[in-house]
């Protein structure tokens, strides 16, 4: 069985606040299809989305926001 924990991230691009919730896991999809290598389905799923107009906890602007996941 593969099971961990994952840290969902969130980083802000205006003021850089970070957030980190911790979700553990028993099954990690990755999408291989079109990719070279299971690597680059692990890279893809890591690397993560630009979020527009979120409004930041932190600096109560709207920002774009980075958000992504990532195993512990």
């Amino acid at each position: 069985m593969f099971q961990g924990e994952k840290a969902n991230l969130k980083v802000c691009g205006g003021c850089g606040n970070k957030s980190e919730t911790l979700e553990p896991f028993l099954f990690q999809q990755v999408q291989v299809q079109q990719k070279a290598s299971i690597l680059d389905g692990l890279e893809n799923t890591i690397k993560g989305e630009i979020i527009s107009d979120y409004q930041c906890d932190a600096c109560n602007e709207r920002v774009e926001l980075t958000k992504r996941s990532v195993i512990k």
